[in-house]
C-alpha cells in the first residue's frame, strides 16, 4: 500500500507505525522540515514530497488541518483519488462542502471521514432519518484550550458549525457527527475545560424516534493533548477493515 500524507506530524507517526508492515512507500508533504526528516529516520519507508496525483498512490491521508483539508481535497478528486480526511471540520464550510459534493458527482473519488475521537457512528447511520437532535459534551485538561482554570468552565454552547471555528482543533468530532447525520441543525455542543481530568472525555446524547442513546467515550491523548490517541487510531482500523474480505459493523 503507497500513502501520501498531507501532514507529518503527530497523527501520522502513529499511523505509520501501527501501519508500518502494510506500507510500501510513504510520502511526506509538511511545511515543517524537521518533522518530516524524524519520520524518514524512523521509518525507512518514508519519502519527503512536494504535493503530486500519481496513480501509484492508494490513498492521500490528511492530518494536517482545516486549511489542508481546503487546500488538496478538491484538486485529490478532480483526479479520481481517493481521501482520508481527519480534520473533518473543513465541511463546517458551506462553499467548500458544496464545491465538492459538485465535484464528486463527476468522479470515482471517495471521501472517508473515520469517526476519530468519537463513537457511536454506526448508531447514527442506521437511525440517520429517525434522529430529532444529537448533543456532544467534550471534556478536556485546560492544557488542551491552552488555559490554566483551577476550576471547571463551561467555555463553549452552541452549534457545530460556531465551535469549529472557535476551536479548529478540538472539536472535529462535531462536524464528524454533523456529516454523519446529514444536518447541522441537529448537532448542538458543550465544551468544557476540566482541571480535574487527564483524559479527553465527550458524551453523546442521541435523542430519536426509535430511542435514546448514551455514549460515553474516555480518550488517552496521544503526545499532542488536543488530539486523542483514538484519532489516528481510526484511521488504521479504516485501513485494516478496507482490504478485508469480510467487514464488521458497516
Amino acid at each position: 500500500m503507497n500513502i501520501f500524507f498531507i501532514g507529518a506530524g503527530n497523527c501520522t507517526e502513529i499511523i505509520l507505525e501501527k501501519m508500518q508492515n502494510c506500507i510500501k512507500k510513504a510520502y511526506l508533504l509538511d511545511y515543517d522540515v524537521e518533522k518530516i526528516n524524524f519520520l524518514k529516520e524512523k521509518f525507512h519507508f518514508c519519502i519527503e514530497s512536494d504535493f503530486f496525483i500519481s496513480d501509484d498512490i492508494d490513498f492521500y491521508v490528511e492530518c494536517a488541518s482545516v486549511e489542508a483539508v481546503k487546500k488538496y481535497t478538491e484538486n485529490i478528486i478532480r483526479n479520481n483519488k481517493n481521501i482520508i480526511i481527519l480534520s473533518s471540520g473543513a465541511f463546517s464550510d458551506f462553499d467548500f462542502r458544496n464545491n465538492v459534493e459538485n465535484i464528486l458527482k463527476n468522479s470515482r473519488s471517495q471521501i472517508f471521514i473515520p469517526s476519530g475521537a468519537i463513537g457511536g457512528i454506526d448508531i447514527i447511520n442506521s437511525l440517520k432519518d429517525e434522529i430529532n437532535s444529537i448533543t456532544i459534551e467534550t471534556r478536556k485538561p485546560p492544557l488542551s484550550f491552552n488555559m490554566i482554570n483551577t476550576k471547571e468552565e463551561l467555555i463553549f454552547y452552541g452549534t457545530a458549525e460556531e465551535a469549529i471555528k472557535n476551536y479548529p482543533k478540538n472539536i472535529n468530532v462535531a462536524i464528524t457527527l454533523s456529516m454523519a447525520v446529514e444536518s447541522f441543525d441537529k448537532v448542538k455542543v458543550k465544551i468544557i475545560s476540566d482541571p480535574k481530568i487527564i483524559k479527553n472525555i465527550h458524551k453523546i446524547f442521541i435523542d430519536s424516534k426509535a430511542g435514546k442513546y448514551e455514549i460515553k467515550i474516555e480518550n488517552n491523548p496521544s503526545n499532542n493533548p488536543k488530539t486523542s490517541l483514538m484519532a489516528p487510531l481510526s484511521v488504521v482500523g479504516f485501513l485494516k477493515k478496507f482490504n478485508n474480505s469480510i467487514k464488521v459493523g458497516v
